[in-house]
C-alpha cells in the first residue's frame, strides 16, 4: 500500500514508527537533530539495527557527535550532498521532504509518501 500525505505535523508518523521498531530504523537525511540522534541510538542500545547516512552539515555532526559511542552505524557521505530523506522502519518506507529535526517533523509543512510492506522493497534494497 502507498499513501501520500501533506502538511504541519506529517512527520511524527516517522517518529511513532521509530518508537515502535521491532528490527531496524534506517535513516538517510541531510538534518539530525541532537533529539532525534538520541533516539536512533536508544533504539540500537535495544539491539535493532540502526544505521544513518548523512551529510557533513554542521546540525548532523553535533547530534552525530553525541552518538558517538553508540551502535549506530554511521556514514557521512562528504563527496555529494546528500539532500534525499529516506526512514526505512520495519517493512515501512517513507520518503519525502521531512529532515530528522523537531522543526521538520513539528512545523514545517512537509510531504510524505509511505510504502508499507512489499510495496517500499526496492527502496530497502538499495539502501544497503
Amino acid at each position: 500500500m502507498v499513501e501520500s500525505k501533506a502538511g504541519m505535523g506529517i512527520g511524527e508518523e516517522i517518529i511513532e514508527s521509530i518508537r515502535d521498531a521491532k528490527e531496524r530504523v534506517w535513516v538517510c537525511t541531510p538534518f539530525i537533530s541532537i533529539k532525534y540522534a538520541k533516539l536512533l541510538a536508544e533504539k540500537a542500545s535495544e539491539g535493532l539495527d540502526v544505521r544513518i547516512i548523512t551529510s557533513p552539515s554542521s546540525s548532523s555532526i553535533r547530534a552525530l557527535d553525541a552518538i558517538r559511542d553508540s551502535d549506530v552505524r554511521i556514514k557521512i557521505v562528504e563527496e555529494a550532498f546528500i539532500h534525499a530523506k529516506l526512514y526505512i522502519i520495519d517493512d515501512v518506507t517513507f520518503t519525502g521532504s521531512v529532515n530528522l529535526t523537531e522543526s521538520s517533523i513539528e512545523k514545517n509543512y512537509e510531504v510524505l509518501t509511505v510504502f508499507r510492506g512489499e510495496e517500499g522493497r526496492e527502496l530497502r534494497e538499495q539502501f544497503l
